[in-house]
């Protein structure tokens, strides 16, 4: 599956209470996919990464935008959308 053929459409004041990722899930595209995601979702809402641990993108990803109480929980990354 191409990148190109994929994009995000919200309106400009749309929102989420809740991501989840259930897509690829090789690093690349994982990484791709949470960072698109995370700027719609709400101040103190969930994304949920399925299959967190098969690579190290939810960790980064959980790393480079500072969500420290990001956890994997049975194989689920849970990070929280802080504040940027």
């Amino acid at each position: 599956m191409r990148r190109k053929s994929w994009r995000l459409c919200c309106r400009n004041s749309a929102a989420f209470d809740i991501f989840l990722h259930e897509g690829f899930h090789t690093y690349e595209y994982m990484l791709w996919e949470l960072e698109i995601a995370y700027p719609f979702l709400r101040l103190g809402e969930l994304l949920f990464a399925d299959e967190a641990r098969w690579n190290s993108a939810f960790e980064d990803f959980a790393r480079k935008v500072g969500t420290p109480e990001a956890r994997i929980l049975h194989g689920v990354g849970v990070p929280r959308h802080n504040a940027v």
